[in-house]
């Protein structure tokens, strides 16, 4: 959906299901972290003692584990379209990758016109979901696994816990970094984005259907 105003064009980008999946993992994301931080931080130890952490972090697992099922029950077809956008890959694709030096210093001149998510999405989104199932089963085996598992196994899904946290971590923070430098956080709180973000960020998506349907929604002999 999009709206004139005074000065430019604005877009819904994002519909108040995504947006709420969004936030709610956000929400988990740093609430595991957080708490996880007091089991790995000497200094802070002593925090987790109580068993109050423990409690905690594993209630933001539970919401964390959630999230994508969530999602799938209240926006069946966003999630659809949400793993065929991710996993749509174009030859421009390469292009977006061949000029990241440029992008991570905030330009876009020079990289190929992009689609709904430009490349970079896409592999966010998929290295978040391999980093997801990482998580999913070390944390839940160390959770539920105690007692059934020998010092081998539980050790070594200690380390792939804590390899999938670091790497999340580092994405995260890729992430939070993109976002503030394109100014794309509205996107997530109202759900709209304007024209000139778009047109810089995914000029093929404005292109192929953004346009056409404005053009269309203009009545004929209008101005």
């Amino acid at each position: 959906m999009m709206s004139n105003n005074s000065t430019e064009i604005t877009i819904q980008r994002f519909n108040k299901r995504r947006r709420f999946v969004h936030w709610l993992h956000t929400f988990a994301f740093f609430g595991l972290l957080c708490t996880g931080v007091l089991y790995t931080t000497p200094w802070l130890s002593q925090w987790a003692e109580s068993g109050l952490a423990g409690t905690l972090h594993r209630i933001f697992a539970v919401i964390f584990l959630l999230t994508p099922f969530i999602y799938i029950i209240i926006d069946p077809k966003g999630f659809r379209e949400f793993i065929s956008d991710t996993l749509k890959f174009e030859k421009s694709d390469i292009g977006f990758h061949l000029a990241m030096p440029r992008y991570i210093l905030g330009h876009t001149g020079g990289i190929p016109p992009q689609g709904k998510l430009n490349a970079g999405h896409k592999v966010h989104h998929i290295l978040m979901g391999i980093l997801y199932i990482a998580l999913a089963i070390s944390g839940l085996s160390m959770w539920l696994g105690v007692g059934y598992m020998g010092p081998p196994v539980f050790n070594f899904m200690g380390v792939l816990h804590n390899i999938a946290v670091f790497i999340i971590v580092i994405t995260t923070l890729g992430h939070v970094y993109f976002t503030l430098v394109y100014w794309a956080l509205p996107g997530m709180i109202s759900g709209k984005v304007s024209e000139t973000y778009v047109k810089m960020e995914h000029k093929k998506w404005w292109d192929e259907e953004l346009d056409p349907k404005l053009k269309d929604s203009v009545p004929k002999g209008g101005s």
